[in-house]
Formats: structure tokens, sequence, C-alpha cells
């Protein structure tokens, strides 16, 4: 039988990337742009160990470790404007209460476009893909988008999750 896998990470992940960015969005929006200079930097991290407890959609929790690898980049034009970049993936291992472990992969990427005016694109996607040790499968696919105006108005947002 096909399971599915629903993530509490995902769905908190997404809130609180989209809750910093209207932090964020609103910040740019007020301070002054000629305080911002032009600036870039990167941070490559490699086989950083989560450990993680969820439940899946059938409700049955899963404890196991989450080992991520990733690249996060920012950069900010001399005007103001600024892009931040994140990616990530890594295996996970997850044990079921019943005893049947889910091993697989893990793939995030996450994009902010910040306005030297404030307004913002924030961008989410993630995959993951399960395999238990009965021949049973979680997986679970992730899209988000919102679009902040410089006054801090949300003008469009697009959360789905499929599992």
């Amino acid at each position: 039988m096909k399971r599915f896998f629903r993530s509490k990470l995902f769905l908190s992940l997404a809130a609180l990337v989209m809750s910093l960015l209207v932090f964020l969005a609103a910040f740019v929006a007020f301070g002054p742009v000629s305080a911002l200079a032009a600036s870039s930097s990167t941070i490559t991290f490699h086989n950083v160990p989560l450990p993680l407890d969820i439940t899946d959609c059938s409700g049955n929790a899963l404890t196991g470790t989450l080992t991520i690898n990733g690249v996060e980049h920012s950069n900010t034009s001399p005007s103001g404007t600024s892009n931040d970049q994140f990616t990530g993936t890594g295996t996970v291992v997850f044990t079921r209460a019943d005893g049947v472990t889910f091993t697989g992969h893990l793939t995030l990427w996450d994009d902010e476009i910040v306005t030297a005016g404030g307004a913002a694109v924030f961008s989410f996607t993630g995959n993951t893909v399960l395999v238990g040790s009965d021949g049973s499968t979680l997986s679970e696919h992730v899209v988000g988008s919102m679009t902040v105006t410089p006054a801090g108005n949300i003008t469009s947002s697009v959360f789905r999750m499929v599992c």
C-alpha cells in the first residue's frame, strides 16, 4: 500500500520563511535606500544533521534525522535591491512506531527578491521521496510563493502541498 508523507516540518518551515520574509520586506521598505551598500556573500554547509519528529498523512508518528547539504547566496545591488537564494539537498532516515524504516532524499529551494522600494517576491519549493523497508513510499511536494507591496500588503499568495 502506498503511503504519502506530510511533514509538519515543511508547514512550519514555510510559515516561518513567509513570516521572516514579510518582516524583511517591511524592514527594507522603511529603511533608507542610501544606507544599503552593494554586497554579496555565499555560505555553504555539508552534512548538517537535523533530528526530526513528524507525522505522515495517515497520522503515523515518524522519528528520524535529515542530513542536509546546502548553499545560501545573498547579494544587494548599489540601488538597494536584494536577492537571497537557498538550495539544500540531503538524505532522510525515519522510523515509524511499527518498526518500518524510511530512507530517501529531500530537496529544498528558496528565493527572495526585495526591491529598493520595498516590493518583494518570495518563492519556495520542496520535494521529498522516501521508501520504506516494507516497500511502501512516502512523498511530499511543496510549492509556495508570495508577493508583497512596499506597504507590506500581500497581493498574491500560493501554497500547495501534495502528499
